[in-house]
């Protein structure tokens, strides 16, 4: 045996040194694997009963949901030696499942509300005839997932969503903290021991139930973590379609069409989709259209492609998600060429990118278009302005009004973006003839 050479002073020992141990973004890899292994034994030496006192579990649980919530695109390192299949984020994953099932007595489910209930039919989600997730296998769970994932952007931003989304994070606590008869994990490849009567999930199983889990909840919270400050019905007077006829002449250009289906695959994807293609590739990153194929039908996608390379512009306009990524490729082209900015980049803070840039938003210095679950806002100050019918024109439209009314339409300290707000609302300007123009006297 080698000596560790690594001494740190923050090894836990019990849940209160769990609870005050400093889990932040400048948290050094090392420590976070020791605390990790510390938590991992505490709380597995407390799953059986008598449990203690559910209170500071709970912290813990919120503690590390809330790291994972804002870190989980950096735990995705696979951790070298033994833990094959194993991420940094699944063992950070199943300790705070652990710590669940400690502050809910190892209950292995929950019965839902009947306004969830009436939520969940209205809303066409239903996977199960039995309400209480306690009845649920794991293929039911990964059932109910999905259905709840394919209709994400459908879905409401309220009611009851975050109470579904509680009472299946609870049922996949339990599956992952024990070890499951096969008529539980009724899905035989994502059994660690495929032979034998009892069986722990596999790492590909945990991972699947902690992808859905975590990017569905980090979907949600972006939804709500703002306020809305205004609501703009009817939008202010624009002149929008001028502005759009004008920029239709891209569509002759190959590089624009280009761009045009690359952002379309883009904008299709589902908040797991690239997460558990990527996972299954093992590589971190995966382009959107691979991700799509493994979820897709192919025949849909090469459609959508063939429309987006050869459709007139008649036909792109059919589509609503194509019009709004066209709208936004207008945007951007237009940009460059007046301005030499790429707009998308300065302007624009797509859903994927939300994560990335969340310290700074608050402090953003000019109004910006936000997208989220497929809907378009604008942040400025930290607030949330919304519209009528929340697609991308809206949000141009409502973008170019802030900047005129607060911003006396400049951006950045410098950038003189009249001639724009200009463009798009106020009304064309007409050149009469001059009175001094007259036809040519030939006697």
């Amino acid at each position: 045996m080698f000596k560790a050479e690594y001494q740190t002073p923050l090894r836990c020992h019990t849940i209160e040194e769990l609870l005050e141990f400093p889990l932040t973004d400048k948290t050094k890899d090392v420590d976070l694997f020791l605390y990790i292994l510390d938590a991992y034994d505490i709380l597995y030496a407390r799953l059986q009963p008598p449990y203690p006192n559910a209170e500071p579990y709970n912290q813990l649980v919120l503690k590390i949901r809330t790291y994972l919530l804002y870190n989980y695109m950096k735990l995705k390192d696979a951790i070298p030696g033994r833990l094959k299949f194993w991420t940094q984020g699944m063992f950070l994953y199943i300790v705070a499942c652990a710590a669940a099932q400690v502050a809910l007595k190892g209950s292995p489910g929950q019965l839902m509300a009947p306004e969830t209930r009436q939520w969940i039919t209205a809303s066409r989600l239903r996977s199960h005839k039995s309400w209480h997730t306690g009845n649920f296998t794991y293929c039911d769970v990964v059932n109910a997932y999905e259905i709840l994932h394919a209709r994400w952007n459908e879905t409401e931003w309220g009611g009851e969503l975050t109470p579904y989304l509680d009472a299946l994070s609870h049922r996949t606590s339990w599956l992952i903290t024990c070890v499951l008869p096969n008529t539980i994990s009724d899905m035989k490849s994502m059994r660690l021991d495929r032979q034998a009567e009892e069986s722990p999930l596999h790492p590909h199983g945990i991972y699947k139930l902690m992808a859905y889990d975590m990017q569905l909840n980090r979907s949600q919270f972006l939804r709500n973590a703002w306020p809305v400050a205004e609501h703009f019905d009817p939008l202010p007077e624009n002149y929008f379609h001028v502005f759009y006829n004008h920029e239709t002449r891209h569509l002759e250009v190959r590089k624009f069409r280009d761009k045009i289906g690359d952002m379309l695959n883009e904008r299709l994807l589902r908040p797991c989709e690239r997460d558990v293609t990527g996972y299954r590739n093992r590589t971190l990153e995966v382009s959107a259209y691979a991700a799509l194929a493994e979820h897709r039908p192919l025949f849909l996608l090469d459609t959508l492609a063939k429309l987006t390379q050869y459709g007139t512009q008649e036909k792109l306009e059919e589509d609503p998600r194509i019009v709004d990524v066209l709208h936004l490729n207008q945007m951007a082209m237009h940009f460059q060429g007046m301005y030499n900015l790429p707009w998308l980049n300065y302007f624009v803070c797509f859903e994927e990118k939300i994560w990335k840039h969340m310290k700074n938003l608050a402090t953003a210095t000019i109004p910006f278009i936000i997208e989220r679950s497929g809907y378009y806002d604008v942040m400025w100050k930290n607030q949330i302005y919304t519209f009528k019918n929340r697609r991308a024109k809206d949000a141009i439209i409502g973008w170019s009004y802030i900047l005129r009314r607060d911003c006396n339409e400049t951006a950045y300290g410098g950038i003189n973006l009249a001639p724009f707000c200009a463009l798009i609302l106020d009304p064309p300007v007409v050149k009469e003839k001059s009175s001094a123009a007259c036809a040519y006297q030939w006697s």
